[in-house]
């Protein structure tokens, strides 16, 4: 049921309110099950296929980590590069080991997987938002008029 919540969920930061009526509404709660979970989340246009995962902790945790993260990709490489090398230096978050890595390697690491993503081909910026798409389509139709009008026009 929470991953029917999960899948449905409309804002980025609804997903702990739904969570958390799931499970009342099974007359449990977090601590009762001790529910725990990761984030797995992409950044394809910064990491292509690559994935920052986090080590398993609170759903309170997790959900924070995700926003942190979301917010950062949105304010670009240099936020989202500080925001995983924070979380890399963290226990837990190696997926072999419980030992965090140092700055310096964390750092090296994050450095090396954006730098084979720049060699694999251009990189982009985040993806356009909803309202830029929408403008964009307005002045690809708005061209697309202006077309057929010189055709017609000859």
């Amino acid at each position: 049921q929470i991953r029917h919540a999960a899948a449905v969920v409309q804002g980025v930061y609804d997903l702990p309110e739904k969570c958390l009526h799931v499970l009342s509404s099974n007359g449990t709660s977090v601590e009762e099950i001790g529910l725990r979970c990761f984030v797995r989340f992409a950044a394809r246009s910064y990491l292509g296929n690559t994935f920052i995962i986090s080590p398993v902790v609170s759903l309170d945790e997790a959900v924070g980590l995700r926003n942190r993260l979301i917010d950062a990709r949105a304010a670009g490489w240099p936020a989202l590069r500080a925001e995983w090398v924070a979380l890399l230096q963290t226990r837990g978050s190696e997926e072999r080991s419980r030992r965090p890595r140092s700055q310096q390697d964390a750092e090296a690491f994050v450095d090396e997987i954006r730098r084979m993503r720049e060699a694999s081909g251009p990189v982009h910026g985040p993806r356009r938002t909803a309202e830029e798409q929408r403008e964009e389509k307005v002045r690809r139709e708005q061209l697309q008029e202006e077309k057929m009008r010189r055709k017609v026009a000859k």
